[in-house]
């Protein structure tokens, strides 16, 4: 999540990262998430991160993001990924300002010299 803006990105992560699910007519919030506890931080972005394990294949999900109904903030999201635990995600970007190489693995930024 972007963590800058207006004064120094004062309230950017004020909110809950939730994750919804939905079999049939029932509807439950099953895991919540505070980005402001992220240790995470990387120039301008957060991680936030959030384990879970559907117990029924046939639930729909939802990830929410839920703050103050009365903020005028936008939030944004990138680069948002969802993957097996056990699995290795791997993916090389060069920094656009120092040129350094970056090693991105599960999400989580390596940077090389």
């Amino acid at each position: 999540m972007y963590n800058q803006g207006e004064n120094y990105g004062q309230d950017m992560l004020n909110c809950m990262f939730i994750l919804q699910e939905k079999d049939a007519d029932n509807s439950k919030w099953s895991k919540i998430v505070n980005p402001m506890k992220s240790l995470v931080i990387n120039d301008d972005w957060t991680l936030v991160e959030m384990n879970f394990k559907l117990n029924n294949p046939n639930t729909k999900i939802t990830f929410l993001l839920k703050g103050n109904d009365n903020s005028k903030k936008e939030i944004y999201i990138d680069e948002f990924m969802i993957y097996n635990k056990s699995s290795l995600n791997y993916r090389f970007e060069t920094n656009e300002n120092s040129r350094d190489t970056v090693l991105i693995k599960n999400n989580q930024r390596i940077y090389l010299k």
